[in-house]
């Protein structure tokens, strides 16, 4: 199980990024939770206005995967 946090930008999508994990045989998430084993980290994400960038680390998701202890992983090692 992967979860997918942050921005993904050229030259792959979001999209194109679950849809090549799933390919795979994994099931992607877009939050983190109990079963999720690894988590591939994007770039910074927009804030919840929308006016500004929030580093990934310092999102709810990372610091709850954290507690949970999984895996992560940047997409450039993926």
């Amino acid at each position: 199980n992967v979860a997918l946090l942050g921005r993904f930008g050229y030259p792959y999508s979001k999209d194109m990024v679950k849809a090549m994990f799933e390919k795979l045989g994994n099931k992607v998430y877009d939050k983190v939770g109990p079963g999720v084993d690894l988590i591939i980290v994007g770039d910074e994400t927009l804030s919840e206005d929308g006016d500004a960038f929030v580093k990934v680390e310092d999102t709810d998701d990372y610091k709850r995967a954290m507690q949970l202890g999984v895996e992560f992983a940047p997409l450039q090692k993926v």
